[in-house]
């Protein structure tokens, strides 16, 4: 049979729902610490900087800069079109294993402490509420926080 002639006729996705869940989860991280920046009314360039490069290293360089500016665009306009509070509430369906959930709050943390500019207020609260949304254990989110604290020479 010429290689042309062929036709998929199986309507299910090609793509497995192994990777289709990777996808997801790396969208959630990304949401997550996109809001966590936008928090405060801004996303800095530090803070881009530190999303963007925090991501590609938590994913071993399968995704490029470009993919998770594309993601992140279309956070900005989710944020815009559905308001912050269900944006955050989309973020725990988003993130489907407790590795996931716990990426989110390593990134989220890294976003929030990357500028020098934490402010308790809004940036600690979110990261708090992020924590209780994702269901992750208050000792796990504390260890995440110190050990981010502690990257960034903040102790």
């Amino acid at each position: 049979m010429p290689i042309g002639s062929r036709k998929r006729t199986n309507k299910t996705p090609l793509l497995s729902s192994r990777r289709q869940a990777a996808i997801q989860n790396i969208a959630g991280i990304c949401e997550a610490a996109f809001l966590a920046a936008a928090a405060d009314g801004e996303l800095s360039d530090a803070e881009y900087d530190v999303l963007v490069h925090t991501i590609i290293e938590f994913c071993d360089g399968d995704v490029t800069e470009q993919q998770i500016e594309e993601i992140l665009e279309k956070c900005d306009n989710a944020l815009a079109e559905d308001g912050f509070e269900n944006r955050m509430n989309q973020i725990s369906s988003q993130l489907s294993t407790n590795d996931a959930r716990a990426a989110a709050l390593m990134v989220t943390a890294a976003v929030v402490l990357c500028d020098g500019e934490y402010d308790p207020d809004s940036e600690g609260s979110f990261y708090d509420d992020l924590a209780e949304l994702l269901e992750v254990p208050e000792e796990v989110s504390a260890e995440i926080w110190n050990a981010t604290l502690e990257s960034f020479g903040l102790e």
